[in-house]
């Protein structure tokens, strides 16, 4: 099986599990079958066992290179099926923080956006796990740089990333709190800065938000002298 065909397997998979009765709906006997197979060779649901053991194959495959279009590819896997490894994920997740590590300092301002949008998502997904939440955190400095060069950049590609941000706190503040300091800072520079596109200034404002409303505490307790400026 082509690593084409595994990828469409995988991001039909999403619409399987969420959507099934309105896209069984009107499809023909081959077709029915054909999903009937793809339903059953995911993981199990009482052991999270994985038995998609092809999709598992492209991941390695797709993990063990150095090339973007590989990584990117693991990423969008993991955004679209965040529980892929099943049970399994302990033995992965040295080579998935790899593979965000990497995607994060690419050169293309695209590839980091798109990784840290499959980020936040794969974070949403697995939120209840304070396990892997704690496994990610060494990711954040890397995440940090890469918000900050959207923020003061001339070319900082788009906002998706201080929108993401935004997200990530909302849902996931543990992981920002530690680096609030640097969020702040960049943020409300961002949004003083005149010259800087609306788009970008409104998504800095909504990440300034966001802390507010989701770790009040912390900002009360370390950062008092950033409110006057929010």
């Amino acid at each position: 099986m082509n690593d084409n065909r595994l990828m469409s397997l995988v991001l039909l998979r999403r619409l399987i599990q969420n959507q099934w009765d309105e896209f069984k709906e009107g499809l023909g006997d081959n077709l029915e079958v054909f999903l009937d197979q793809t339903v059953a060779s995911i993981a199990d649901e009482d052991t999270g066992k994985q038995k998609w053991l092809g999709v598992i194959g492209l991941l390695n495959h797709c993990m063990s290179s150095k090339k973007a279009e590989d990584l990117i590819c693991v990423a969008s896997i993991l955004e679209s099926v965040p529980n892929v490894f099943g049970c399994d994920y302990d033995q992965y997740m040295n080579d998935v923080k790899n593979t965000f590590a990497l995607l994060f300092k690419d050169h293309s301002s695209e590839i980091r956006s798109d990784a840290f949008r499959s980020f936040v998502t794969y974070v949403i997904e697995n939120d209840d796990d304070d396990r892997l939440i704690k496994e990610l955190s060494p990711l954040m400095s890397h995440v940090v740089e890469l918000c900050r060069y959207t923020c003061m950049s001339e070319d900082g590609g788009d906002d998706a990333p201080l929108q993401c941000l935004a997200e990530l706190e909302s849902v996931a503040p543990k992981l920002v709190n530690p680096y609030m300091r640097d969020f702040l800072e960049m943020c409300v520079t961002c949004v003083l800065n005149t010259e800087k596109d609306e788009a970008f200034r409104h998504s800095a404002t909504e990440v300034l938000a966001t802390i507010c409303e989701c770790s009040t505490a912390v900002l009360k307790k370390r950062h008092s002298q950033s409110i006057e400026f929010i």
